[in-house]
């Protein structure tokens, strides 16, 4: 995450993001490196939203921007998706070496870095399929690191006054699981987190589920975890009822 020289963000013209410690390398401080603005008063139009960097950089780049576009409201709920696919906890919200889990190396996350900066009351985490793949694979996730790093996460987004709601399952085909450990003993970690943590609730979607096999001869699923409409609705049907309920 080398700085890549410049970064710049505008709305219509108005800028939003400035990159204002061009001379640093490293990782970057989202509390103290990036100004950020509030752009007020644009008319209920289209807009355009530009990002620009330079045009050339001292290395790699990972850049994480958050845009809240919204009406003159003074109700409802803004729903914010940090999410992207084939990610693990620790790629997702690790600045650097992601493999430092559990240890005492300081590093920002990404999504705690931005909780008071947008307002988010509820934080909803999943990410258990991919732990039973890449996040062995590449990070070397054990059930008890990775309890690890959920523990931070977790503390971290708390000490910012957001709560958690950690989500676990669908459950994924066994035969596609790469690591020695089983869906069920990550899942695990997950529910230890959420026993043993204030503001913190898990979901576990696998208990809806009898089986791999059984859910996809019913037509549950698409392919080896992801689901088909008919999967996606029953799942987003749990996920509301647990909303409605915190």
């Amino acid at each position: 995450t080398d700085n890549p020289g410049s970064l710049d963000v505008t709305i219509t013209g108005i800028e939003f993001i400035k990159w204002t410690n061009a001379a640093a390398t490293g990782n970057w401080n989202i509390a103290t490196d990036i100004n950020w603005k509030t752009a007020t008063g644009l008319a209920d139009t289209t807009h355009s939203l530009v990002i620009k960097g330079a045009a050339s950089g001292t290395g790699s780049a990972a850049v994480f921007i958050g845009a809240n576009f919204r009406r003159k409201t003074t109700s409802g709920v803004a729903v914010h998706r940090f999410g992207y696919s084939g990610k693990c906890l620790a790629s997702a919200f690790r600045w650097g070496n992601p493999s430092d889990v559990g240890s005492s190396a300081t590093k920002d996350q990404q999504l705690a870095s931005c909780t008071s900066l947008l307002g988010i009351d509820l934080a909803v985490l999943m990410f258990d399929v991919n732990d039973t793949s890449d996040g062995y694979t590449t990070y070397g996730f054990t059930p008890t690191t990775l309890q690890a790093s959920i523990q931070t996460v977790v503390d971290k987004l708390v000490a910012a006054s957001t709560d958690v709601l950690l989500v676990t399952g669908p459950i994924k085909d066994p035969t596609s699981v790469t690591s020695p450990y089983t869906q069920a003993q990550y899942d695990a970690a997950y529910r230890a987190v959420a026993a043993a943590t204030d503001r913190c609730a898990l979901l576990d979607l696998t208990a809806m589920q009898n089986t791999y096999a059984d859910s996809n001869a019913d037509g549950f699923y698409q392919d080896y975890v992801h689901p088909k409409m008919q999967g996606h609705s029953t799942l987003a049907r749990a996920v509301h009822g647990a909303l409605v309920s915190i």
